[in-house]
Formats: C-alpha cells, structure tokens, sequence
C-alpha cells in the first residue's frame, strides 16, 4: 500500500466510502471490495490493476496484480475468514454452554448461603448485626454478577443468530432495566461514574425474553465512552400506549449522517474511532435487532458541547403491551 493511504485519517475515509465491487478514489488508486454471508465488508485497498497509472508520480509503486488475481485474491480471503468463523461460533457454543452452567451454580450456591444468615449469629460464629447486613450485602454483590454473567451469555447467544430469541413473555420495563441498572453500578463506581434513575413506568411489552441485552448494550457503551465524575441518567416515562426508557450520558458526538449507519453491524462513528476506546460495532446492532422483535425504535440525539464532547441520549420506544399490578415509582 503506497503511504499516501496508508494514514489512519484516509482509511477511515476510504472505508467509510467503499461499497462493494470497484471504486476509484480521488487520486486516482481503485480499490475492490467483496461482502461475505456474514455481512463484512473486505476491502483491497491501493491497487492499480490492468496497467492503471495513479493520477499522481509515486515512487517505487508500480501495479503488479491484473483485476482477475486481485478477486480471487480477496474472495479467497474471504472464504478462510469464513471458515475460521464457523470453528469459533462451534467454541464459542461451547463456551456459553459452559458459562451458563457456570453461573447457575453461582446462582444457587449463593441463594443457599444466604438462606444459612440468621439475624444474630451462623452456626458456630456470633455475628453482629451489621456483620450479618454486610455479609447479606456480599452474598447480593454475588448474585447482581451472577446476574450479569448471565446477560452476558444472552448476548452471546444473541450474537450468534439474532433471529433466534426464543419464546416471548410479558416484561415489566422498569424492573428489568432497573435489575440490569443495578448490576452495572459496582462496575460504574468503579469508573467514578453514578447511574441515575428519573421517572417511572407501570407499563409491560410483549416480547423475547432477552429484553435485558436492550439496556445492557446501552448502559455498557454510556459506561464505556463516559468521562469519570459524570453521571449516567435512565429516564422512564409512559405515553399513552407507548413505553419509554433512555439512557443520556456525555460521549464522543454522533453526527447526524452516522445516526442513519450507527445501527448497522460493524460501523462504527468517526468520533468513536477517534476515541481509542475498543469495541466492534456489534452492540447497537444486537440491541435494535431486538427492539425490532418488540416492535419498537431506538431514537438517537446528540447535542454537540463546547469541550469536544456531546449529551447522547438513545430513547427506546415499545408499544404498551399491559400494565404492572404493583407499579415501582423512582
């Protein structure tokens, strides 16, 4: 690749404007580009086949390969990339399988545990009551990661087939974004970051049973991008028959043409790349993926601030499917 592409800068560029088959860039390098089944695009990137010359004089760069060669080249990519992913969702089956396995023992080993803490004393020890409260708030700890283990595994099984959610049940919105709000706040303590919770919601949605990948996905990435010292606010509100929940957090800026791509498997926004902070451009996807299944949409606003960052805020809207009996106010 002749240096004038190979800056970060101009790779982002020609990524983010390459679409399948041939393309001929501004300074006259064409590259070609493939999709697989899974959807990746794979970019060759600099090429000057047939005996194309670049529109500007770069030294020792010369085309070697015919357009023919340069195909079956990035097909052939392409099919091991294929091949190698097929081997890693067998592990990765295996895995999960294992994790879930996993943190059902955690799960019920902690219950017991806690069943065993009496007021005042277990078995041979005497505790106070504030060693028994502490110890009771432990056991909690134990089971609220038990609890994210398990989101975890969903969103991997989520991950691997979309399509595949399982059977649908009524939810409660406020009691499953609150349970994942409250797992997610030892980990944002951490960071020196509150989640803050405004609001209410009495209202159910019928869907898959995996709704809590939906907050988890965007709570993890308000985590993830948010500077420390600033707070995470979880909005709830009903609307007639609509059920809302946001996530606002501060964050690199969302430009307006990147809101129409941001939910498309892999992309990732240029202000998000720029960020150095990881990630693959899966989360969002997964999580619209099964708002679709709810029947709802995620609206996205990004309001641009003087100090290089923006107020983010993803609204999840689902049709009303019902209302909770004993209605939880924040």
């Amino acid at each position: 690749m002749p240096p004038e592409l190979s800056r970060s800068t101009r790779l982002d560029w020609e990524v983010a404007n390459t679409s399948p088959g041939w393309r001929k860039n501004d300074i006259g390098f064409w590259s070609f580009a493939a999709l697989s089944d899974a959807g990746a695009l794979h970019i060759a990137l600099g090429q000057l086949p047939d005996g194309e010359k670049p529109q500007r004089k770069i030294a020792d760069y010369s085309p070697r390969y015919s357009k023919k060669q340069i195909e079956e080249y990035v097909r052939g990519l392409i099919e091991q990339a294929e091949s190698y992913r097929d081997h890693a969702e067998n592990d990765l089956n295996l895995l999960v399988h294992d994790l879930r396995k996993l943190s059902a023992t955690i799960y019920f080993q902690a219950l017991e545990a806690q069943s065993f803490i009496p007021k005042k004393q277990v078995g041979e020890l005497r505790l106070s009551q504030t060693q028994a409260r502490r110890l009771g708030q432990r056991i909690k700890s134990i089971i609220a990661s038990q609890t994210m283990l398990k989101m975890r595994t969903d969103y991997l099984d989520f991950e691997g087939d979309p399509e595949m959610v399982g059977d649908e049940e009524e939810i409660p919105v406020y009691r499953r974004v609150d349970k994942v709000v409250q797992c997610f706040s030892p980990l944002a303590r951490m960071e020196k970051i509150v989640i803050e919770k405004r609001g209410s919601s009495y209202g159910t949605v019928k869907g898959p049973s995996a709704f809590e990948i939906i907050p988890y996905v965007l709570i993890d990435n308000a985590i993830k991008y948010s500077p420390k010292n600033e707070n995470i606010l979880v909005r709830f509100r009903d609307i007639e028959d609509t059920v809302i929940f946001s996530v606002e957090s501060l964050g690199p800026e969302i430009n307006e043409s990147e809101k129409l791509n941001i939910f498309s498997k892999g992309y990732r926004g240029s202000s998000a790349l720029q960020s150095n902070i990881g990630g693959t451009g899966l989360g969002l996807f997964l999580a619209n993926k099964l708002v679709q299944h709810f029947s709802g949409e995620i609206h996205v606003t990004s309001m641009a601030r003087d100090d290089g960052l923006a107020l983010n805020a993803f609204a999840v809207r689902i049709p009303r499917y019902g209302e909770m009996q004993r209605p939880i106010r924040q």
